[in-house]
């Protein structure tokens, strides 16, 4: 009899925390940016890496953006990246064991309305400061405080009719990517 008790204790336990960790995940504002179908291709196609979450930012960061009008998540952005027909999304997936690199990643519906996504950076630096959001049409310009040579897809100046991504480091710098001609390129707007 003690090992059902054991048992039925250690099952109780688990199933408390799958529904704590169920209702976390549904209250997270990252997951909840994702819809059902891509989680689902995300997670097939990078094994390695996970969805984003909220708290895989600082407090102080999130607390930021949400008293600017945002939803708390610094992971996850919307926009017309590659295709005018459908919404596609930014985001940025964490290694599954810790280390490695946090992958950018944009999603996007082709013409059938399948999932389809692709890496366009592959970031190095602690990824709990790192941020996705959506960058405007227009002009952008390379920083001026940046005095490295052009990195390879790097540009000095980008005019775009569409939206782009714009990823980096919260109070350091960032990158605006832009799909154009069949490629990503990317200029460096701050530093």
């Amino acid at each position: 009899m003690p090992v059902v008790a054991a048992f039925l204790l250690v099952f109780a336990l688990l199933s408390s925390w799958y529904s704590q960790a169920l209702a976390q995940a549904a209250d997270d504002p990252c997951l909840t940016e994702i819809p059902e179908g891509l989680r689902v291709s995300l997670a097939q196609k990078y094994p390695a890496h996970r969805l984003p979450r909220a708290t895989d930012n600082l407090q102080v960061d999130r607390d930021y953006q949400v008293s600017h009008g945002g939803r708390g998540c610094l992971r996850v952005a919307r926009g017309h990246f590659r295709s005018s027909s459908y919404e596609d999304t930014a985001l940025l997936m964490t290694p599954v064991n810790g280390d490695g690199k946090t992958l950018l990643v944009v999603a996007w519906r082709d013409r059938k309305g399948s999932w389809r996504s692709e890496v366009i950076w592959r970031w190095h630096e602690a990824s709990f400061r790192l941020f996705v959001e959506k960058a405007e049409p227009g002009r952008h310009e390379r920083s001026q405080a940046v005095d490295e040579p052009l990195e390879k897809g790097e540009l000095t100046s980008i005019v775009s009719r569409s939206d782009g991504v714009l990823s980096g480091m919260t109070g350091s710098f960032g990158y605006a990517f832009f799909w154009q001609k069949g490629r990503w390129v990317h200029v460096r707007v701050s530093d």
